[in-house]
């Protein structure tokens, strides 16, 4: 299984502060928690507002979470019109199972279609990146 991270957006009156890295890694068959102690009172209010790993890094080798915010170019071969080039935010599907880059309501892709991910930032860091 290996290790299961986590990140926590920490707010100072309201503005960003610094990320809070939490999770589990197995050591002799058992997940041990790891990461300081956070105020929340259980493992199930940490994670809804925690970020996963999504388990792979960008082309600058920096791990990659859900909500993080990537350029990414589709493969040639899915490509019928427009850019090839994708702005948007790492979400999990549930409906097929896996992460995908999320332009907008009507556009997102599986992020084993893309190529040369680049993170662009975060909005917790930044909440105007995607206005541009």
């Amino acid at each position: 299984m290996g290790e299961i991270k986590f990140r926590q957006a920490i707010y100072l009156k309201g503005v960003f502060h610094r990320w809070h890295y939490w999770g589990f890694i197995e050591q002799y068959g058992n997940l041990t928690f790891v990461g300081a102690e956070t105020n929340l009172s259980s493992v199930q209010e940490a994670l809804k507002n925690s970020q996963r790993f999504i388990g792979i890094k960008d082309r600058d080798e920096i791990e990659l979470y859900e909500g993080d915010i990537v350029e990414a170019e589709v493969e040639v071969s899915l490509v019928t019109v427009g850019s090839p080039v994708v702005i948007g935010s790492i979400e999990y599907s549930t409906e097929t199972a896996c992460w995908h880059c999320v332009e907008s309501k009507e556009s997102s892709y599986p992020l084993y279609s893309l190529e040369n991910l680049r993170l662009l930032g975060n909005i917790c860091e930044d909440p105007g990146i995607l206005d541009t």
